[in-house]
């Protein structure tokens, strides 16, 4: 078995399907570039990761891990083709990560990053405060400082 991270962009929407044991599953395809070209992925996914798949659109970017396997086929012009299946474990959008950092700040900081940041100027550290003094008290850096 081969387990995979495959990231690129949906070729097209995802489909909804039910299997006759009437499971739901999700069907895709990724465009996944590997430098020189995009070599394209078809995508099987199953239960909550197929909702998630389900819920994307063409074009969205994703990362996924499962377990490929390489399968090749012989197109209409008798040409041998080669490419790569995935069933999906787990998917990763940036709606996902926009979401964890949410949950990751603190709540006050929360209301402030909502406010839109203007473009000019750098932003400044707040001072920290330390054992050495009052914040931003740098007296200690200096040669012959004096707390």
């Amino acid at each position: 078995m081969i387990t995979a991270l495959v990231s690129g962009r949906l070729l097209a929407e995802p489909e909804k399907r039910t299997g006759a044991s009437g499971k739901p599953f999700a069907l895709a395809r990724l465009a996944a570039h590997d430098g020189e070209a995009d070599a394209v992925v078809s995508v099987i996914a199953f239960g909550g990761v197929a909702d998630q798949l389900a819920a994307l659109g063409k074009g969205d970017a994703v990362s996924m891990t499962g377990r490929a396997s390489v399968r090749t086929w012989t197109d209409r012009s008798g040409a041998l083709k080669a490419g790569l299946s995935v069933t999906a474990d787990a998917l990763l959008t940036a709606h996902h990560v926009r979401q964890r950092r949410a949950a990751m700040r603190p709540a006050d900081s929360a209301d402030r990053d909502a406010a839109p940041r203007p473009r000019s100027g750098k932003r400044q550290p707040e001072p920290a405060q330390d054992d050495f003094g009052e914040a931003g008290d740098d007296r200690w850096l200096r040669p012959g400082g004096e707390l």
